[in-house]
């Protein structure tokens, strides 16, 4: 009878011990799951925030190249300016180049700068380009690239430009330029005279006209090879906001540069 005794008190032990370690087993399971469980909360927790910070990359690169595009179009029309300045002021000149009417000398001493004023990269730079995909990036470093070689182009008419200021003053006065702008009356001033047929027929004033209509051509293909890009730009945003494809306007197809 005793040993029947010490057996079943044995069982009872043993089955204690096993479901102490079921109910073991039961907790650290659930730890588990619980763990597992917050990770993926927190996963979820960090793509939406990451995904927020990827649209607003997308909203701020979007309005800055909706900017430069404006930008763009206006140095283009700048440039048709220049040209115009340029090419009546080249075929008024030469060896025996003539008084001319103060109606045209309005137009052809103006001696145009243009300059391209982009969003500057740090305004569009602020956030993490690792949030952007693969294609916007390489997209960002060709359009980077391009306006580098389009900035080389417009600072060589900007360096011919000054350099036809300077041929432009030793001609002109200055003081009798802002008659035509002022109207104010110069008579009881003591100036220099102008002579802008001189200036027309100096050789110096011809090549350096000559030269920057050269150097204008090249920039205006360089700009509008950027300006290309830019749309590309503006449509592969456009894509990446609303996830669709063709729905802004049929894509632009990356030009070469």
């Amino acid at each position: 009878m005793r040993i029947f005794n010490q057996l079943r008190k044995f069982q009872i032990e043993k089955q204690k011990i096993k479901n102490y370690f079921i109910y073991a087993l039961g907790e650290i399971v659930l730890i588990v799951v619980g763990i597992l469980i917050a990770v993926q909360i927190n996963n979820c927790n960090q793509s939406v925030s990451e995904e927020k910070q990827r649209m607003e990359a997308l909203e701020i690169l979007q309005q800055a190249f909706q900017t430069n595009s404006l930008e763009i179009e206006n140095t283009l029309s700048n440039f048709e300016r220049l040209s115009r300045r340029t090419n009546l002021r080249i075929s008024h000149s030469g060896p025996e180049a003539e008084a001319i009417s103060d109606s045209l000398i309005k137009i052809i001493r103006q001696i145009d700068i243009v300059k391209l004023n982009l969003v500057n990269e740090g305004e569009v730079s602020t956030f993490n380009l690792s949030l952007l995909s693969e294609e916007l990036r390489n997209l960002l470093l060709h359009y980077s690239t391009v306006h580098k070689a389009y900035k080389q182009q417009e600072d060589n008419v900007t360096n011919l430009s000054m350099k036809l200021r300077e041929n432009h003053q030793q001609y002109v006065s200055l003081l009798t330029q802002r008659t035509y702008d002022e109207g104010f009356s110069i008579m009881d001033r003591n100036i220099f005279p102008s002579d802008y047929a001189g200036w027309l027929s100096d050789r110096d004033n011809q090549n350096l006209s000559v030269e920057i209509k050269w150097k204008a051509e090249v920039s205006v293909e360089k700009l509008k090879s950027l300006q290309e890009i830019n749309e590309v730009v503006l449509q592969t945003i456009w894509n990446k906001l609303y996830n669709k494809k063709g729905s802004r306007e049929s894509a632009v197809a990356l030009p070469r540069s």
